[in-house]
């Protein structure tokens, strides 16, 4: 058991968990790497109060297709990544509470599923992917929002390419400290 058994690989997973809680998912600020002091950018993101601001609009992002008849991708299709977003975030939250006890039963019944023994670098693509198409669909009915608020006046493009270009600044802004190694 000390040697790799199903307790060492969830003791494991409890490891890499600890700071997987569903506020820092939803955030998407849950690795576990984060977490340490010599982590190169990791405080700016976990200290500075704009940027833990645009942290927590992340998820309003994601979810709001759910509230909106999307004219780019069938509803069928929003339901699936909402629900893929949401799934991958109770795998990848692994072990840590309050339901990380799902995690925990999965890997100690079900043969093979110790190979996902490292849940956050395992199932976060998943949460990653759901949410660059949930935001994609949300900065997009923006632009058409803002391109149907100003249809007929003199600039409506140049408003929905402003918004557009605001979005990509604020991608860029809020990477920054990756960006620059800070």
């Amino acid at each position: 058991e000390a040697a790799g058994g199903i307790d060492a690989i969830v003791g494991w997973a409890g490891a890499i968990s600890q700071h997987a809680s569903l506020l820092n998912l939803f955030r998407l600020q849950g690795n576990p790497g984060w977490y340490i002091e010599a982590h190169q950018y990791s405080g700016l993101f976990l200290n500075h109060r704009l940027l833990i601001v645009a942290s927590a609009l992340l998820p309003l992002l994601a979810f709001a297709p759910l509230f909106r008849q999307s004219r780019h991708m069938a509803t069928r299709y929003v339901l699936f990544f909402t629900l893929l977003a949401l799934v991958a975030m109770i795998f990848t939250g692994g072990t840590h509470p309050p339901l990380g006890f799902i995690y925990g039963l999965v890997l100690e019944h079900v043969p093979g599923f110790a190979v996902f023994r490292t849940p956050y670098y395992k199932f976060g693509s998943a949460l990653w992917l759901a949410y660059a198409v949930l935001i994609a669909l949300s900065a997009s009915a923006l632009v058409d929002w803002v391109r149907g608020r100003f249809y007929g006046i003199h600039g409506s493009r140049f408003a929905a390419f402003g918004l557009g270009a605001v979005f990509v600044g604020a991608i860029v802004g809020y990477d920054y400290p990756v960006f620059s190694g800070a």
